[in-house]
Order: C-alpha cells, then structure tokens, then sequence
C-alpha cells in the first residue's frame, strides 16, 4: 500500500507528504471519453501504455492487485466518504491510494439530500476487468477476495488496540471524531464478535454489495462531467498559445529523453523505445538497428558543423552476444544527442522519427500472476471449510473451480447440502446463485445444530445451475480434516 505522511504545522495548515508519477483516476476516465467512467478497461488500457514490457506489466498487475485490496479494508473499517475519483489515484508503477479524507466514520458526503456514498467501499467493475484481464481469469478474483478477507481478519485481531487509539482522539478536535457513537461505528465494522469464518463470509458480501453498486459509477461520471464542464469553459491564456512557425521550436512536442527498454515481443530485430515528452506524455516505438543508424546518418548530413555523438556504428549484425552492452551504447548515444543542441535534438526529422508511428497495438494479455494460494488441478472441484464444535456442524463454501454446463458454458451456479442419514428430509440447505461463472466465489455459510457425533454422518453437496446438474460429491465427515481449507473433487452423478 501507498500511505504518505502528514504534519500538522499550525490550526488548520501543515505538510503533506507528496507522492511522485501519480495521476488521479478522474484523469484516467477523461482521457478515455465523455462515457469513460463507464467503461470497464480504462485502468488496464492506461496501465498497459505505460508499461509495454509484459514483466513491468505484470508487476503493476501486482501492485494494483495488493493495494486496491489494502484499501478496501482500511476504507471500510473507517467508513471513509466522498469517495469519487478525484479522491483516488494510481501511479504509473500500479498501486492504488486514496487522498482527501475529510468525510469518516461513516459520515458520507452528500448532493443536497441524496446520499452520495452508497457502497461499502470502492471497488468497481472496471477495477475486477483489471484484475481478472477481462473475465479470462476468473481465479484473480477468488485471490482477491481471500487476500482482502485475510487482511480483514488480521485488523480484526487488533480491534481494542485500535479503538483505545481512537478513543484517545475524541477531544483532538475532528469534527467527525468526538463520541462514543463515532466509535461505535469502527467497532460495528470490526465485528468483534464474530470467529474468522464469519468475518470472511460478511466482508464477502460486502466486496460483492461494492461491485454491484452502479451508483458508484454513476457518482464517478457526474463528477467527471462536471470537471471536463468547469475546464472545457476555461479559455487558454495568450501565453498558452504556440506560434506554428517552423523555426519555432513546439516545446510541448521535444522530446526530454528515449531510453531502449529491451527488445520488442513482435520481433527480435527490433528494439522497444521509450520516449518521453517535455509535457509529461509518455510513448512506444519499435525501431531496428539499421533505423536508428540511418538517423545517425541523416543529422551527419543536415548538420555537418555540429559535433555529434559517436554512433556505436561497428556492429554490423542487429544482435549478438553482446546485445546487452550494444543497448547500453545506444542509450548513451540517444542521451547524448537529446541533451545536446536544441537545434539538433528538436529537429523535425528527430521528432518526426520518434513521435510517427506510435505503437498502438494492444498488448497481448500477460500470463497468470500467481498471487495467492492455487488449486493443485483444472479439474472440477469446491473449496470447503469444516468445523465441529460442541453439537454445531458448520461448513463454509469458498470457492469453486472450472465448473461448466453440458454444452460447456459458464453456469450460475448454487450449492445444494443435505446431512445424511436424513429421514425427515430437513436438512437440505441451499446458497445464493453466482451468475454466469466457471470459478465462483461464495463464502457462505452453512449450519447444522443438534449434530451428536460425526461417525456414520455423510454431507452430500450438489451443485446445480437453475435445476440443471453441474456436479456433486460425498464426504464422510467421521475422516475429513476439520478447520482446515480443503480442495473436493466434484463429481458428474450423484451417489
């Protein structure tokens, strides 16, 4: 997670702590559109151009992954408000930070009378099409929600420790701070009273409650309207205005540096170049090792007076054994003739050649990041947790695994449980529905009471999507492993 530091230096001043190469998510959405709130890729397009090498691109995937999950739970703990999107930001490297905490403990900002903060906290749809690129990989979500649950659990460990901290702060002043009824709604959060199982299946709820809540999007694209409203009206001053004379240099337009990244996923004879701009803007080109001799060549022509840097001009083949030192020859070569005269380094064929032609290609979709515990197979399976005290039997439902339909489409799937031997027929008990998913995320939980012993008691689960058979297994309960997560095969019949 981000956390940057703040100093109070006086009533109502002090220092915040400023964190580098980070752009609000408002930004993001306005870059993509009127409708960019909306959209559901804009946070995997944005993180993608800044990183077109696959492993930066990952580890960003990383960065997001934790963070986003970190803040979840601070957020909800302490009930932060006005939470739109110019109070949360990214940085270019992916990790997630919210700012402007003005509205806590539940005291959620308002449009006259009408609620404003309406999920739990935030976590978008756009924010899981990140995670799971797109639905492709299911599983990322089915880590996220256990990382977050984890974290959850852990805080909760700590709940006195940090209500005594609170308590400390009634009298500091803070408008939302200052009684017991304030503390009250971090205690309610915290849930002390629950066991970890309980906890893992409310805040579970709460993630989906947060992801299903179109207000929050709805929130984010009034704002940024009334944003691009407020700045589209703003009229550019006189100094903003750039004379279009070719012997004016575009200042906007040079180039501060172009840095060899590595070589480019398409093909080995071409180099991955990052160019940035004097007005921050960030771009990738391809160029090859006859290009860029080429512009050596054409500048030895057009400026025969001027002393150019040496061009590492003895490799005559585009990579050998020593590609690493020639990328290392080559940058010095680009930040020589960039730092140097104005008039070379900002002549149109230097532009012309590494502004043209920008990549635009998507990226292609990285490869799963292991980012929690992975099932052992493929195959169809249900995650359980079991737990026997005193007479109650209770069964936590996880997550399940590369589910389908006969014809091989995603089910919306529902779990089934009965506890046999069962004569009166009354034990059947019956989860939510996850709609349209081969690995879905549940956490329910189920109960038996009055359950004397275990020997000779069988749970028999049964998924089904709207009546349609998905799989089924037994388990003897008098053998299984208690309070432990555990991987089940799922059948194709019912025993």
């Amino acid at each position: 997670m981000i956390i940057y530091r703040c100093l109070s230096t006086g009533k109502g001043q002090g220092l915040v702590q400023m964190v580098p190469d980070a752009t609000t998510l408002a930004k993001i959405h306005r870059e993509s559109g009127l409708i960019g709130p909306l959209k559901e890729n804009t946070i995997k397009k944005w993180l993608s151009h800044h990183h077109p090498l696959e492993s930066s691109y990952q580890e960003a995937v990383r960065n997001f992954f934790h963070s986003c999950a970190g803040w979840c739970v601070v957020t909800f703990i302490l009930g932060v408000g006005d939470r739109h999107n110019d109070n949360i930001m990214l940085t270019n490297t992916g990790h997630m930070f919210h700012i402007d905490f003005g509205k806590f403990l539940g005291h959620a900002q308002k449009f006259g009378s009408i609620k404003r903060d309406r999920a739990p906290f935030i976590f978008t749809s756009e924010m899981e099409y990140f995670i799971t690129k797109g639905g492709k990989s299911p599983q990322r979500f089915q880590e996220f929600v256990e990382l977050c649950c984890r974290a959850y659990n852990t805080v909760r460990k700590h709940s006195q420790l940090l209500l005594n901290l609170l308590e400390m702060m009634l009298h500091a002043g803070l408008p939302e701070l200052n009684s017991i009824q304030d503390l009250k709604y971090v205690h309610d959060n915290l849930r002390p009273q629950d066991s970890d199982l309980q906890a893992t299946s409310y805040f579970t709820r709460k993630i989906k409650e947060s992801l299903e809540c179109f207000p929050v999007k709805l929130n984010n694209l009034i704002h940024t309207l009334a944003q691009m409203s407020l700045t589209g009206s703003a009229k550019p001053s006189s100094s903003d205005i750039v004379p279009r004379d070719a012997e004016v240099l575009n200042t906007e337009s040079s180039i501060v540096r172009a840095t060899i990244l590595g070589i480019s996923k398409k093909s080995d004879s071409l180099y991955l170049v990052q160019v940035v701009q004097t007005c921050n803007t960030t771009t990738f080109v391809e160029k090859s090792f006859d290009q860029l001799s080429k512009l050596h060549g054409h500048l030895q022509k057009q400026f025969p007076w001027h002393s150019l840097p040496e061009f590492p001009h003895w490799w005559h083949l585009p990579f050998t054994d020593q590609g690493h030192k020639r990328m290392k020859d080559l940058n010095l070569y680009l930040k020589q003739l960039l730092s140097g005269p104005s008039k070379v380094a900002n002549n149109e064929y230097v532009l012309s050649f590494f502004l043209d032609g920008l990549k635009s290609d998507t990226l292609e979709e990285s490869s799963f990041v292991n980012l929690g515990p992975k099932s052992p197979d493929q195959k169809p399976g249900v995650q359980l947790v079991i737990t026997y005290e005193g007479t109650y039997l209770t069964i936590l439902l996880k997550h399940m695994r590369s589910i389908h339909l006969p014809d091989g489409s995603p089910p919306t799937a529902h779990a089934e449980f009965y506890l046999l031997p069962d004569p009166n027929e009354v034990s059947r008990r019956k989860t939510k529905a996850v709609p349209k998913s081969t690995d879905p995320t549940y956490n329910e939980i189920v109960v038996y009471d009055a359950v004397t012993e275990l020997q000779g008691r069988v749970l028999k689960l049964i998924v089904k999507s709207k009546g349609t058979f998905v799989g089924a297994i037994n388990i003897e309960l008098n053998s299984v492993q208690l309070n432990e997560e555990k991987w089940y095969p799922l059948g194709n019949s019912i025993i």
